[in-house]
């Protein structure tokens, strides 16, 4: 059996998903006060002063702290069915059901919430490995449990979670910088769909 890790926005899909959640589970009130707080963080993101885990992290902040986490996952589970399959990428979708249909264990390894991922991987049978947010008594803190899950987090949490021994091969699939740390355990690597030479990231 091999090992199939897949980064979910811009990897799975064309569009990220992080935002559309976001955009949805807000208020017109609070969509736009987060435009007029977080402007100029985003324009610093699109331009590469910004890091993405710096500014998901306002994000959550601001749109969701406070949120009933059942809210969140009700919102979650219709956002999973209603939306995702609308962005995913045909290319990538035929390369994990390749996977799958060779019984290799395949694990979505993403900066994206637990909300509407855990209920489509679990849709698709597939593993999850995400961000995941706190909460006290139900509502939401603001704040992440264990952090955001990118960069050598991903890392972390794969080595933590499965013995790569065990597997034949490794695969890794990703789109941006934030996913090299995930890149460098895979024996076969892609990135933006082409595979890779060991020394790309090295």
């Amino acid at each position: 059996m091999d090992l199939a890790l897949f980064d979910f926005d811009g990897t799975l899909t064309h569009d990220e998903a992080f935002s559309r959640f976001i955009k949805a589970s807000m208020t017109p009130a609070r969509i736009l006060k987060g435009y007029l707080s977080l402007g100029p963080m985003i324009l610093g993101y699109k331009m590469g002063r910004v890091k993405g885990t710096v500014l998901r992290q306002r994000i959550v902040s601001l749109a969701l702290q406070g949120r009933k986490r059942d809210d969140l996952n009700d919102l979650g589970k219709a956002f999973a069915r209603d939306v995702i399959p609308r962005l995913l990428r045909s290319d990538a979708m035929q390369q994990l059901a390749w996977h799958k249909n060779q019984g290799d264990l395949v694990v979505v390894v993403s900066a994206s919430l637990e909300f509407y991922l855990a209920p489509w991987c679990q849709a698709h049978k597939l593993e999850l490995i995400c961000s995941r947010l706190d909460s006290d008594d139900g509502l939401l803190n603001g704040r992440y449990i264990d952090g955001d899950c990118t960069g050598s987090e991903k890392s972390r949490r794969i080595l933590d979670s499965y013995d790569l021994k065990r597997f034949r091969k490794v695969y890794a699939y990703g789109d941006t910088y934030e996913d090299f740390e995930m890149l460098k355990l895979a024996d076969i690597k892609f990135y933006r769909g082409k595979q890779l030479d060991d020394d790309f990231i090295a």
